[in-house]
């Protein structure tokens, strides 16, 4: 591997990443006292390197979706109960086109609302827009685990969460580049909490975990509609098996239930009240017309997810995730775990599969904490038949394996192709890092006040989100030129050979030179 494709300080998060990494793989191996907290605490500090790398490797907004959560977010900074894409729309706009809307409800809030925060605290640029991911990608490795620990044991908890930290998929995401990024992240790990916590009320009994089971499936629902609310059909099909005539645990999924309905449902009502237009098509739009209809060509059959079990998860995973669930079902220790993990992943899985027409990527990997511990398994199962061998050298070699696993699965080159100087050939790169140093110098030399009219590659919202002005792809038509005049909005234009001459010849019309 030629490190050199990567910058010297993103090798300087990575190397220290690595370092954890390898001494976490390691005292899993050897402990010392029989304590497992110093492999986990190595490989939560690892997992922390590895997705600070990732989300600071691309310098600019992907285009879909992140360049839009990011804007709406940066909006949100000034008013966090309005949601905008065009703060200060100057031109006439179609609402039912999220793309270029005003009043932006095209999804839930709470990612754009942390990723607010993140730019509150730590400035606006796109690697503070991505650290809520990087907070929730690392703390997902003790959820994993706790899960792993809670269902079976220590060292299925480990091994599941070694499989996440290094996971291909999981680290991609970091870097704001897979549909729908930061949004189906958000669910990801509140979903994931939801279930731990659901976990840790069925192994304790006690109250606390009701209430927060019921507020991580809120925020999940608040991330992205109601598959965020999967712990509850998981745990009712609990209830059916093993406490149907107990009523107290109706009483507790009750409780958690409203616990949920007070956490999402404010935004809801206050929304449809607020803006009962963009309620009223974007609900419509993402309920009925996702079900029914193939939403902007994503399109795909009934077997599209299990397809895409190798693109989230790597090339093997469909051949062994039978035997990990199956290995789930063998080491479990209550049957009740065994049937809670499996219907945690069955629900979305039919879902999907059988019910919307617009097919995603990702619309299924919110449940890959249960997968992960099928995968942690499945390990597991292939550790203790090694270890029967009590060959002298065996611990040593399986050392070898986790860590040759882990090199293979981060894909470094993979990585490198896609979001470094690795592949000459890769122009979307090429042109968002020019584009995106463009913004940052327009940002230095053109007054907020002005609008900016005529970037000609589709880069309009990346350009506002970087300088902070309103701006358009298109010149204004001669008659949006007039209306503009008449209300003194400041006008800047990029020169291009398609420049209108009525703006040219306008002398107060800021004119800005292309690259």
């Amino acid at each position: 591997m030629d490190f050199n494709y990567f910058q010297r300080h993103d090798l300087f998060i990575l190397f220290p990443a690595l370092a954890c990494l390898v001494a976490s793989i390691v005292l899993y191996i050897y402990p010392k006292n029989e304590r497992s907290w110093p492999s986990l605490l190595l490989l939560t500090l690892a997992a922390l390197g590895l997705r600070v790398f990732m989300a600071h490797l691309d310098p600019y907004l992907w285009d879909w979706d992140e360049r839009y959560h990011a804007m709406v977010a940066r909006n949100f900074m000034y008013h966090p109960l309005v949601p905008t894409l065009y703060d200060h729309p100057v031109l006439a706009y179609d609402f039912k086109d999220w793309t270029r809307d005003y009043i932006w409800m095209h999804k839930l809030p709470l990612a754009m609302w942390q990723m607010a925060l993140s730019f509150y605290f730590f400035g606006v640029n796109q690697f503070t827009a991505r650290f809520p991911m990087v907070l929730e990608g690392t703390l997902m490795v003790l959820i994993i685990y706790r899960i792993g620990v809670i269902t079976i044991n220590k060292q299925a908890g480990y091994l599941s969460a070694l499989i996440y930290t290094v996971s291909f998929y999981a680290l991609s995401f970091m870097t704001g580049g897979e549909a729908l990024d930061h949004v189906d992240y958000a669910l990801l790990f509140y979903a994931s909490a939801s279930l731990w916590s659901w976990l840790e009320y069925r192994e304790s009994s006690k109250m606390k975990w009701v209430i927060l089971t019921g507020i991580f499936a809120g925020l999940a629902f608040m991330s992205k509609w109601i598959m965020g609310l999967v712990i509850f059909p998981v745990w009712g099909i609990s209830i059916l098996f093993h406490e149907r005539k107990q009523l107290s645990a109706y009483i507790n999924i009750g409780i958690a239930f409203i616990i949920s309905i007070i956490v999402f449902m404010p935004w809801q009502i206050y929304t449809y009240l607020r803006f009962p237009v963009e309620y009223g098509f974007e609900t419509n739009y993402n309920t009925h017309q996702h079900f029914f209809k193939v939403l902007e060509a994503h399109s795909g059959t009934v077997w599209y997810y299990l397809e895409n079990l190798d693109y989230n998860y790597g090339m093997i995973v469909p051949y062994i995730l039978p035997l990990g669930l199956l290995f789930i079902w063998l080491y479990a220790k209550k049957i009740d775990y065994m049937i809670s993990i499996t219907t945690f992943i069955i629900i979305p899985y039919l879902f999907f599969s059988l019910g919307p027409a617009t097919k995603m990527p990702a619309y299924c990997y919110f449940v890959c904490a249960p997968i992960f511990l099928a995968l942690g398994s499945f390990a597991l199962f292939v550790q203790k038949l090694m270890e029967k061998l009590k060959w002298r050298i065996i611990k040593p070699v399986i050392c070898l394996i986790l860590l040759t696993i882990s090199w293979f699965s981060i894909d470094l080159i993979g990585i490198a192709k896609i979001h470094a100087g690795y592949d000459d050939l890769n122009h979307y790169r090429i042109n968002k890092v020019q584009f995106t140093d463009y913004f940052r110098k327009i940002s230095k030399t053109v007054p907020k006040e002005y609008v900016i009219f005529g970037f000609p590659y589709n880069s309009e919202i990346e350009m506002m989100f970087y300088t902070g002005n309103t701006c358009y792809d298109n010149f204004p038509t001669f008659k949006e030129y007039k209306i503009l005049k008449k209300y003194h909005e400041k006008i800047a234009i990029i020169q291009t050979n398609k420049t209108p001459d009525y703006l040219m010849n306008d002398p107060d019309v800021l004119k800005i030179k292309m690259f």
